[in-house]
Order: structure tokens, then C-alpha cells, then sequence
């Protein structure tokens, strides 16, 4: 209320404000006139008695003062300082030159010289005084945009400060994450036994500074953490965040929906829940950086732990694949059940690509060639069937383009070893993208266009090599 009222006087007495400093600028250039005509005068006629103005003298010096107005103030502070002058012709001794015995006649020339002399001061000091003006101001406009420009740069530059250090913390990628996170579920641990490594992977990628990691058995929550980063704490398992998080069954922070009417001692609850089950564990982040609690950082966090416990209960996430494609490798499976994931939640697009060899001794060569120089963020799988060698490539985050890419990468390679591009070895494409359809369903019908039956031998996973 008293912000308002201040504001309303503001606008309120702004032009009495204005009109005052007007007012007190015109006295005071007043009194400067008169007081130094005055002065003038005084010396005048204490050096010249007789001829206080000069009448006589071979130049009127008097006349400086009125001229020195002019070129100070402007033409119309020169006119009142002449006014002043004939003012005090006519006043009387000891001044003035009216009344004196020997005085002599009004000398209309002396004063109208005088006055074309201090008009033509004026007019010059009006002149530059504008030029002046026109100058300050746009100096004035010029160190407004400067300060401006200067403000901006610098936080163009703590920006730059900033980027850099996200690169410099967090240099990964989401595949390289994944690559990661594949070994740390490869053996099918027990429970959350690694959770040291995700925990650790976690605070590398997405900044955290302060956060643990409890294990969940139905609504119960551990209140031993399993790993946990930072200072230790004791669990609040009844604090509103968590049971948000629990609740809604996905991450939650503290500026998310219905999160800030409340006061939490956690600033995101993220739930472990594999794709085909309940929640295994929570994640519980104390602290991180303003920087950091952005919508694309979380969903980065809450993509690499759903992608983790995937990983932990591989068996009930790939339980659908399994009853379907029975021979299908369990680590390609869970991939795809993944990458089937990572679209849902993220709606990052990935493909599944078939590539059949011809059964001959140069299709097996190139077959063998194509192997070697796949990405190493790909999920192979092997298939030999009566008709061809067939090679499965399970490719995260990759959609048309990618795959348009890898096939011209292909097919220089096989041009430079073989001297035949795909098309002339008779190569076999097809590709699907991973989408809103079932990865059993996916994986079937890809199977299906390439020949390959239900009952068709256990295949052979290769192992990771990159390019």
C-alpha cells in the first residue's frame, strides 16, 4: 500500500517537480546576471568616475559583461544584461550618468551597437547551446545503450561460463549413458547391489550434489539408503514429494503441479519402475544446482533410471518377447524393451534393422565385414536360416536419417573391399521403427518379413565392437 502511494505522488508532483527546477534554474541565472553587471559597474566606476561607461573611451569595455552573458546563458540573458546597463544610465550618481552636470546626451548608437553586439553573442551561444543539448542527449542515449550492451555481454559471458561447464561436467550423451548402464545390470544383480555405479554415473551426468538411493518393497520405503551421495541424512519417508512421486508413479520435483503448495526436504523424488512391474526403489535428491532443475535435465534422470531397472528385472520386462520369440538373445530383448521405453517417455525414435547376406562365400565375407564396422552403441543379433545369414542391428536413437547414413557408410565400405556396393551383393534391407506397438509385436513382425520363423535356431549375440 505504501509502494502504491508512493508511486501515485510520484506521478503526482512530477510536473510541480519539474516546473520548480525550471523556476530555481531562472532565479539563479538572474541573480548571476544582475550580481555580475553589478560587479561591472562598481569596477567601472571606481576605475572611471567621469565616464563610468565608456562613452568617451577609445573601446566601450563595459560592454564585455552583457556580451560575456550572452555567450554564457544566451541571447536572452545578453538583452536583460543590456536592459540593466540603460537601467542604470538613467539612475543617478553614484551609477548611473542622468542628472549629472556635465552628462551628456543619450547615446543611442553606443547602446544600439552594443545591443547588435551582444545579439549576435546570443545568437551564436543559442546556436551551440542546441548543438550541445543534441550532443548530450544523444551521448546520453549512446552510454544508456552501452551500459546496456555492457550488461548484456556480461551475461552473455556467465552464459558462455556456464555451457562451458556443463560440457566440461557433463560431456555424455544419452548413449553414452546407456553404454554405460549396460554393464551394471549385465548379471542380473540382486536387488539394487550396484546402485554405488548408477548412483555415481547419475551425479556425473545430471550435476547432482547431494542424493541417495532407497530401496521399495510395495509403499515401504528402506530407510537404509542402498547408496547415496553427499552428506548423509535420515530418511522422511512420510515427506509430501515422496508420496507425490509414489503416487503418481514418475519423477517429481519441487516446481512440478501441486509440489509447491507444499514444503518438502527433497527437491526430486524419482521412483525406479521398470516397464512390467512395481517400483523397486526411489531416488532422492537433496541437492542440485539451480541450473540444473530444468524439464530436460529431470527427463534425462528419469530416462536413465526406468532404463536401469529394466535392466534389474529383465526377466519380467522381457517376458512378453520371450513367450513370443522364445530364441530371442535375453540382452537384445531388454534392449528393445527399452528403446520401447525411451520412446514412451522421452519420444526419442529409434530402429530395428535386418540385414540378410546371401549364403555364399562372399556373402559371408561381407556378412563378417559388416559386423566388424557396426556402431558400437548398436544391439546385434545373429540369425542363420536356410536361405541367408541374417544381422539384427537394434539401433538406440536413431531414425531415417541415421539409418540412411549407416547404409551409404555400408556400402563405401563394402564398395572399398569388395568393389560391389549393397545392392550389387544382393544385400537384403528392411527396417521398422520402434513406436506406440508392443516390442513383441515389433520384433515379430520384423521377423516374419525377413523368413525367419518361431523355430528357427538359438542365435548367437555378438559382442560389443565399435567402429
Amino acid at each position: 500500500m505504501s509502494a502504491a502511494a508512493s508511486q501515485f505522488a510520484t506521478r503526482l508532483f512530477a510536473p510541480v517537480s519539474r516546473d520548480w527546477e525550471r523556476s530555481s534554474a531562472l532565479v539563479r541565472v538572474l541573480a548571476e546576471s544582475l550580481a555580475f553587471v553589478g560587479v561591472i559597474l562598481t569596477l567601472a566606476h571606481w576605475l572611471n568616475p567621469q565616464d563610468p561607461f565608456g562613452t568617451r573611451a577609445q573601446f566601450p569595455w563595459i560592454w564585455l559583461g552583457p556580451t560575456l552573458l550572452a555567450v554564457r546563458y544566451g541571447t536572452i540573458d545578453g538583452v536583460l544584461a543590456t536592459a540593466m546597463l540603460l537601467a542604470a544610465w538613467l539612475l543617478p550618481d553614484p551609477y548611473g550618468m542622468t542628472g549629472r552636470p556635465d552628462s551628456p546626451p543619450f547615446p543611442q548608437e553606443y547602446f544600439l551597437g552594443g545591443l547588435v553586439l551582444v545579439l549576435m553573442a546570443g545568437q551564436f551561444a543559442d546556436v551551440w547551446n542546441n548543438r550541445l543539448a543534441r550532443i548530450r542527449a544523444a551521448n546520453a542515449y549512446l552510454d544508456e545503450r552501452l551500459t546496456s550492451l555492457t550488461r548484456a555481454h556480461y551475461l552473455l559471458r556467465l552464459s558462455h561460463q556456464r555451457l562451458e561447464h556443463e560440457l566440461l561436467v557433463r560431456p555424455v550423451t544419452l548413449s553414452d549413458m546407456i553404454v554405460e548402464l549396460r554393464p551394471l545390470t549385465a548379471a542380473n544383480p540382486a536387488g539394487l547391489e550396484r546402485a554405488d555405479d548408477l548412483l555415481r554415473l547419475l551425479a556425473g551426468s545430471c550435476e547432482l550434489e547431494s542424493a541417495a538411493l532407497h530401496p521399495l518393497s510395495g509403499e515401504v520405503i528402506g530407510p537404509e539408503a542402498v547408496a547415496e551421495i553427499g552428506e548423509s541424512e535420515p530418511l522422511v519417508a512420510n515427506d509430501p514429494l515422496v508420496r507425490m512421486a509414489l503416487d503418481s508413479g514418475r519423477l517429481v520435483h519441487v516446481n512440478s503441479g501441486d509440489a509447491t503448495l507444499y514444503r518438502s526436504r527433497y527437491l526430486v523424488a524419482c521412483p525406479l519402475i521398470p516397464s512390467n512391474g512395481a517400483p523397486i526403489g526411489i531416488l532422492l535428491v537433496r541437492s542440485i544446482p539451480f541450473f540444473a532443475l530444468n524439464d530436460e535435465n529431470l527427463q534425462f534422470l528419469a530416462v536413465l533410471c526406468g532404463y536401469y531397472a529394466d535392466g534389474l528385472t529383465r526377466a519380467a520386462a522381457v517376458h512378453g518377447i520371450s513367450v513370443l520369440r522364445p530364441n530371442a538373445p535375453p540382452d537384445f530383448a531388454l534392449e528393445l524393451v527399452r528403446m520401447k521405453r525411451l520412446h514412451d517417455e522421452a519420444g526419442v525414435e529409434s530402429t530395428l534393422l535386418a540385414l540378410g547376406f546371401e549364403r555364399s562365400a562372399e556373402g559371408r565375407q561381407a556378412f563378417e565385414h559388416v559386423r566388424r564396422i557396426r556402431r558400437g552403441t548398436d544391439t546385434a543379433w545373429e540369425i542363420d536360416t536356410a536361405q541367408r545369414h541374417l544381422l539384427m542391428l537394434l539401433m538406440p536413437m536413431s531414425g531415417p536419417a541415421d539409418v540412411e547414413g549407416l547404409l551409404m557408410r555400408l556400402g563405401d565400405s563394402l564398395r572399398q573391399q569388395f568393389g560391389k556396393d549393397v545392392e550389387e551383393m544382393k544385400i537384403m534391407i528392411k527396417t521398422t521403427g520402434i513406436g506406440s506397438a508392443e516390442p513383441e509385436w515389433i520384433l515379430d513382425d520384423m521377423l516374419n518379413r525377413c523368413g525367419v520363423d518361431s523355430d528357427s535356431p538359438v542365435p548367437i549375440v555378438m559382442g560389443e565392437t565399435r567402429a
